[in-house]
Formats: C-alpha cells, sequence, structure tokens
C-alpha cells in the first residue's frame, strides 16, 4: 500500500498540474456561461414583461367601456401563451383592483408602488420581488393606462417568473459539473496508467538505491527502454557494480585494518560534542572491555576509561581541539578491563562540520605500553647503578637540584648523607671483586630501607617504576638525599639507623664479613645553596668522620673546608714527597720488664713537608692507603729501618729487632716477601734484628695466603707480632694456627689501668693466655708507673710508651742506646 502511494504519489506530481489546469478551466467556464444566462434571461424576461405590460395596457385602454371582468378575461388570455407570466390584474386610477386572473400558486399582486400610483404619464415600473412562504422570486411590472389626452384611467399589473431562468441555470451547472468528474475520472486513469508505466520503474531505482546505501548490491533494476527512465536505470546499474566493488574492497581493506590495530593494539573513536556520544572502534572496546563490536556510550563514560591522574589534562585536549580546530597529540593512561592502566598515544584531530555532518573530534588510540617499559628500562640504565639497582651520580644531582629548588620556595631544610664503607677495599681485595660487589649489593639494600617514604632521589616517571631511595655514586660511596627536614638533627636519626642496618654480619658465600660506614651529613640552607656544593660538603664531612676512626657520623662545619683543601694538598705533596726525601724515621724504644733494657724500638714514619712542617702520621698516612701510595713508602721504611738498625750495629751499639708495620695494602702485595727480603739483603741486616708488625684484621682477611707467607717470614728468621691486639677479632684460639712470635696489646687497654676493672681483666687474661701460647706480649700505650707496676705484676715481657721514651728521631735513639751501653 505505501508503494502504491508513492508511484500514484510521483505520477499525481507528474500530472496533477495539467489536470488542475483543466479542470480550473472548465470551471472557469461554466461559471461565465451561468453568469451569461442569468444576465441575458433576466434581460429577456424583463423585456417581455415590460412588453407584455404596455400591450395588456394598450388593450385596457381601447377597451375602456368594457366592463372590467371582460377586459380581464381578455388580458388574461395571454397567460395561457406564456409560461412565464405569473398573474395579470387591473386596477383602476386610485389603486383598487378591479379584476384579475393568476397561475395556480402564484402569488397575490401586491400593491402599486407608490412612484407609479403617484406620478404622472409614464412608462412601466418594475421590482423583483419575493413570494410569501416559498421565497420563489419574481417581477412585478406595473404599466399605466392612458385615456384620451394622457388620463390616466388605471394600470395594469404584470407577474414574470424567474424559475424557468433558474432551471436553465440549474441545468447548466449540472452539465459543468459532469464534465468536471468526467475529467476527474479520465485523469485517475491517466495517473493509475502513468503509475504502471512511469512511476514503478522509478521505485525500483529507489528501492535499489536505497539497499545500496544500506551496504547490500544485490538487487537486480529490470528497467528497459531508451527514454530518460531507462538511461537512468542503466547509469544506476553501472555505478551499482562499481560501488559493490568499492564496497568490497573497503571491507577487506577494513577487515585488513582491524588486524592490522589488533596487532599494533591501536583503535579509533570518534566524539560529537552535539548529542554527547563518543563512538569506539572494536578494537579500542576490546581495549577497554566493552562488549564486541563498536561501542557507542556516553562522553562522561569515556573520559571513566582515562585514568583518574590523566582525566582533567586530557578532558582540556579534547575540548580544545573541538574548540580551535588544532590536532594535538597527547600521552596518557586508560583503564583496561583487569583495572590495570595502561599507556597509549591518543592522536585527536577534529572532524565534520564543513561536510554537512556535525563537527565533532576523532582519534586513534596506540598502546604504547612496551615502548613505555622500553623507555623506563632505557631511562634506569642510564640513571641507575646496574649492581645495585640504585639511583647513580647522574640522577643524584638532577634529583637533588630540583629538590633544592624546591626547599628554596619552600623555605624547607633537606640534608645530604655521604656514606662510605669503612675498610672495604681491603675486604674487596681480600675476598675477590664478586663477593665484594655482592656485599655492595646487599649493602645498598640495607641503606635504602632506612629511608622514610618521602625521602626519595629518583625523578617520579611512572608508578610501575618504584623510586629508589638511595644512590651509589661510585665504588663504596653512596648517598641519600633527607627532605622535608623538622631540623637538622633529623639527618642525625637517619644517620644512627643506617650504622643499626650495617651492623649485622654480611653472610656471603660461607664467609661472615662485617661492615661500618663513615657518614658525613651537610644539611641546605646552612651548608650549601646549590647541589654540588652540598654533595662536596657532605663529602668533606665524611672524611672527618674517617678521621674521627670512622664507623661515625659527622656534620659539615666551615672549618672542614680548610681541612679539606689541607688534605688534597697533603696528597698532592704526597706523590713527590719520597723524590723528594722528605720522610724519615722515628723510633720509640720497647723496653724489657726483666732487665729494664731496650730490646727493639718501633720504627714510625714521619713526613717533613717543606712547608707544612712536621705532618702527623695520622694524617698521611690514610692517604697513602687511599692513593696506594703506601706500598712504595712501605717499602721505602723497610728499607731504611734496615739499613739504620746495620748502622747502629756497626757503630757498636746495642743490636736490637726493629719492628716495622706493614699496611693491609703492602700485603696484598704478591712480591712482599721479595721486598722485604730484599730490604735485608741491600742493609745486610740478620734477619733476627728485624720484627714485622701486622694487625688482627690482615690474618683473618688473607686467611692461608697471611699463613703462607707468615710462614716463610719465619722460616727466614724474621719475627712476626700482632699489633693492636684486641681491637679486631680478638680471637686467642685462631693464634695458634698462625705462626706469630709475640703480641702488641692495643694502647686503649692499657691507658686506664690499673683503675679500669675491665682492662685490667682482660689485659691480665691477653697476657696469661698468650705466655700459654708461648707467646711473647709487649704493652703500648704505657705512661705512668702504676701502669708499668701492673704489668710488670701480670708477666709482661715489654712495654713501650712516653713513660720511657716518645718516638724519637734516629741519632737521639741511638743516643738511648748509649746510654744503657756506658
Amino acid at each position: 500500500m505505501n508503494r502504491r502511494r508513492r508511484r500514484l504519489g510521483l505520477a499525481a506530481r507528474m500530472t496533477l498540474p495539467a489536470l488542475v489546469l483543466v479542470i480550473a478551466n472548465t470551471l472557469a467556464v461554466g461559471t461565465y456561461v451561468v453568469h451569461e444566462v442569468k444576465r441575458t434571461g433576466g434581460q429577456r424576461l424583463l423585456a417581455m414583461g415590460l412588453e407584455t405590460a404596455r400591450a395588456a395596457a394598450r388593450e385596457a385602454a381601447g377597451l375602456r367601456e368594457t366592463p372590467p371582468d371582460a377586459v380581464v378575461a381578455r388580458i388574461a388570455a395571454r397567460l395561457a401563451v406564456n409560461d412565464d407570466l405569473l398573474y395579470v390584474a387591473l386596477l383602476d386610477a386610485r389603486g383598487k383592483t378591479l379584476g384579475r386572473a393568476s397561475r395556480s400558486g402564484a402569488p397575490l399582486p401586491p400593491p402599486l408602488p407608490g412612484e407609479i400610483s403617484r406620478s404622472g404619464p409614464g412608462g412601466p415600473v418594475h421590482r423583483q420581488l419575493a413570494a410569501p412562504g416559498t421565497g420563489t422570486r419574481y417581477l412585478d411590472i406595473a404599466a399605466p393606462v392612458q385615456g384620451p389626452g394622457e388620463t390616466r384611467l388605471g394600470f395594469v399589473q404584470v407577474g414574470v417568473s424567474r424559475e424557468g431562468l433558474h432551471r436553465q441555470v440549474r441545468n447548466i451547472l449540472l452539465s459543468t459539473a459532469g464534465v468536471t468528474l468526467a475529467l476527474l475520472v479520465l485523469g485517475g486513469l491517466v495517473l493509475l496508467h502513468l503509475g504502471r508505466r512511469l512511476a514503478a520503474p522509478l521505485q525500483a531505482l529507489m528501492d535499489a538505491t536505497r539497499e545500496a546505501a544500506e551496504g547490500r548490491f544485490d538487487r537486480s533494476v529490470a528497467v528497459t527502454g531508451d527514454d530518460e527512465v531507462g538511461e537512468l536505470a542503466k547509469a544506476f546499474t553501472s555505478m551499482q557494480a562499481r560501488l559493490r566493488k568499492t564496497f568490497s574492497e573497503l571491507t577487506a581493506s577494513q577487515r585488513r585494518l582491524r588486524k592490522a590495530q589488533r596487532m599494533a593494539r591501536m583503535g579509533d573513536w570518534t566524539w560529537i560534542p552535539e548529542n554527547g556520544v563518543v563512538t569506539c572502534s572494536e578494537n579500542l572496546a576490546r581495549m577497554l572491555g566493552l562488549p564486541p563490536g563498536d561501542a557507542v556510550l556516553p562522553y562522561a563514560a569515556f573520559l571513566e576509561a582515562v585514568a583518574p591522574e590523566d582525566r582533567e589534562r586530557v578532558a582540556g585536549i579534547l575540548a580544545a581541539v573541538a574548540r580551535d580546530g588544532t590536532p594535538q597529540a597527547v600521552e596518557h593512561r586508560l583503564k583496561g578491563p583487569d583495572g590495570r592502566s595502561f599507556h597509549v598515544l591518543n592522536t585527536v584531530e577534529p572532524t565534520g562540520g564543513g561536510d554537512g555532518l556535525p563537527p565533532g573530534v576523532m582519534g586513534t588510540v596506540q598502546d604504547i605500553s612496551d615502548r613505555k617499559a622500553a623507555e623506563r628500562k632505557i631511562r634506569h640504565l642510564a640513571y641507575h647503578d646496574n649492581l645495585t639497582g640504585l639511583a647513580n651520580r647522574a640522577l643524584f644531582m638532577e634529583i637533588l637540584e630540583t629538590s633544592v629548588a624546591q626547599a628554596k620556595r619552600k623555605e624547607a631544610l633537606l640534608a645530604v648523607l655521604f656514606v662510605d664503607i669503612d675498610n672495604f677495599k681491603r675486604i674487596n681485595d681480600s675476598l675477590g671483586p664478586e663477593i665484594g660487589d655482592r656485599l655492595l649489593a646487599e649493602a645498598g639494600r640495607r641503606l635504602n630501607a632506612c629511608v622514610r617514604t618521602t625521602d626519595r632521589i629518583a625523578r617520579p616517571e611512572a608508578e610501575e617504576d618504584p623510586e629508589p631511595s638511595a644512590a651509589r655514586l661510585a665504588g663504596d660511596e653512596f648517598t641519600i638525599l633527607l627532605v622535608d627536614l623538622a631540623s637538622p638533627q633529623s639527618a642525625a636519626i637517619v644517620a644512627r639507623r643506617i650504622q643499626e642496618a650495617l651492623a649485622p654480619p654480611f653472610q656471603v658465600e660461607g664467609h661472615e664479613v662485617y661492615l661500618t660506614a663513615s657518614i658525613g651529613i651537610s644539611v641546605f640552607p646552612f651548608d650549601g645553596q646549590d647541589a654540588a656544593t652540598l654533595l662536596k660538603n657532605a663529602d668533606t664531612a665524611m672524611y672527618a668522620a674517617k678521621d674521627q676512626g670512622k664507623n661515625t657520623y659527622q656534620y659539615y662545619t666551615t672549618s672542614m673546608t680548610a681541612d679539606a683543601f689541607r688534605r688534597l694538598s697533603l696528597e698532592n705533596s704526597l706523590r713527590r714527597a719520597l723524590e723528594r726525601g722528605e720522610f724519615l724515621l722515628y723510633y720509640q724504644p720497647q723496653v724489657e720488664l726483666e732487665t729494664e733494657r731496650i730490646v727493639g724500638g718501633e720504627a714510625l714514619v714521619r713526613w717533613r713537608h717543606p712547608d707544612m712542617g712536621l705532618v702527623s702520621p695520622a694524617e698521611f698516612i690514610p692517604l697513602a692507603e687511599e692513593t696506594g701510595l703506601i706500598v712504595p713508602l712501605g717499602a721505602w721504611v723497610l728499607a731504611e729501618a734496615a739499613r739504620q738498625a746495620k748502622a747502629w750495629i756497626d757503630a757498636g751499639l746495642p743490636p736490637i729487632r726493629v719492628a716495622v708495620n706493614l699496611s693491609s695494602r703492602q700485603f696484598r702485595e704478591r712480591d712482599l716477601r721479595k721486598t722485604v727480603l730484599g730490604a735485608l739483603e741491600a742493609a745486610g741486616l740478620e734477619s733476627r734484628w728485624l720484627e714485622i708488625e701486622i694487625t688482627e684484621s690482615i690474618l683473618m682477611e688473607r686467611g692461608e695466603a697471611a699463613v703462607a707467607l707468615l710462614r716463610e717470614f719465619r722460616e727466614a728468621g724474621i719475627d712476626v707480632a700482632i699489633d693492636d691486639f684486641g681491637t679486631g677479632y680478638s680471637s686467642l684460639g685462631y693464634l695458634k694456627h698462625f705462626p706469630v712470635t709475640s703480641l702488641k696489646i692495643d694502647r686503649s687497654f692499657v691507658q686506664d689501668i690499673p683503675a679500669d676493672a675491665d682492662d685490667a681483666a682482660i689485659t691480665a687474661a691477653i697476657i696469661a693466655m698468650a705466655h700459654q701460647l708461648h707467646l711473647k706480649v709487649v704493652a703500648e700505650g704505657v705512661e705512668d708507673a702504676a701502669q708499668l707496676d701492673f704489668l710488670r705484676r701480670q708477666g709482661c715481657d715489654a712495654v713501650q710508651g712516653y713513660y720511657f721514651s716518645p718516638p724519637v728521631p734516629a741519632d737521639e735513639f741511638a743516643g738511648l742506646l748509649a746510654r744503657e751501653a756506658a
């Protein structure tokens, strides 16, 4: 039914104007004919009535001697010959009816009009009246009857019916209506014919076009002919074939695009602000965990898929593109179906508007999680230490600079802790670099656990890449940045926490290793206004902590800058001191308690700087160990001590053992045996007059290698003493395994005896147990008679200290020997 209506409507639109024109013309002609008939018919009726009235008036004038009824009868004869006459009446001069004749049902003659009854001689007067009751209209005509001399004898009154005229008009109207109806019927037939011949092919083309718009191209259009419709059908069929091919290629291309987008983890979307709707592609819907196929969702719901941290920024960019029409690209995070966020690159550009489509915004989303992970990995490698995973120097300095700038704005405090593992080089050389690396990695983890969550120094790049809390600058040096401190003293709390964290032993491949750290602290804004100064001053404070005996922390003070400059100057001068002959040896006598005679002397190196004067060993020995200069310096001490001992003997002085300290760095040298024996040989000194002093830590660190080397020394006749006994491992049990000849009790135990009961007990125990192992005992740091008496009562073999003599130059020591020989 709808199709037929469309078909008739199309035909009607083509033929209705002509049909309306014909009908309008027919109606116009009919109207004109009716008008003319009414006009001419009325004129004819009036003329006939007037003539009838005049003729009757003349006839009545000729019969003025005849009775009125006879006159009326004569006049009434006219009714028989004229159907339009309704009545005829004869009236006297005063208007009184003398007689009348009328048709059945005709109205009675009305009274004469006043104008004719009062007027003088003249023609007939007519008027149009309506019959009472029926309303039928008719003409009433009155004509005067004139006698001789223009004498008015009376009137003749005639009624003329208009019904005949009305019947004629009705007949014309009926004819016109018939013609109009015939035209309508004919037009309907024509429309039906055109609907079949013209609208049907067009409707077929319309249906095929509608299906093509929906992506269906299978409907064929069976329209033939060479007219315009046929040409249109041929053109459509050709276009349909091209569209079918293009659509097929487009569908295949879309399938390939979807596949490529799935492989590349891409999707696209379109937002029409006018209706507030976002349409997502199948791939984007899959990435967001939406139902399969294209997903249509409100704009607010689309923004909900953006990670909360990025939502406001993304909404602003989309609004800017919609407003300004400028394409933009933004990286942000989306929430996946599992609730976790992933990184995407969203390329946004305007769409529609100029081509008739509603203006909107479209975007292409690509999952760049792998790229971001690779960037984080590259950045981690660039800014982190491979061994410990902590931040490296570059990252530390970058974050320190940022933190200083923030602290300046907020007028806040921050601190830099410079942490250096004590004696790590010795440990690394003793146990090997592999174990050393594992120790550093574990130390880094312990340091990282010591700080607050807010004390972070790595850049906040991504939530998947946790920020490190500590940095490794190089080797065994670490740094920690503390921000938003309540006071400068807060840094000391972390420093103590670091010391506590490092205190438990490290278990590495069967080795139990103890680590300590020296920590330097600088505080912003007091100790520096920039990152470089703060780090340098923390480093300076760290060295001050080492100078305090290590395993402690020190705040930076301005005086340390001068100390650091002095240290740098000393290091530079130290490298040339040997060449310039600036070193000399002092000797401190070792006195046998039984005889109170000098039986030995400890060689102690001194440095006479040309500008600074005599430099304390506490200053330059650590520098020599750090720089490696201790090896050539130690070789010189050995050679010089052996030469001096031989010189005293050659001078006739009593021979004594000269004790020379060997550092852990020297002990790691492969040719140490060659160096020692070479010094004896060069001086011509018998090996029994040389004693080598080593610390407990050297024995424990070097293990079997130390035992083997010491045996070689003993086999060569060289005595071996354990120096500073009691400050290191302090285990008498291991001594029986090492080829040593004596122990030297450290001055820290001697200085408070006999007042300190604990130190006295320890000293007595060391002496007793050493004698049980057939070892001699030498006590260091003896400064008064009470100490001497206690040691004598405990059976100590020898003592060394200021009570007898401080370290003195070789010539003064020779004087001491000479006095004993006298």
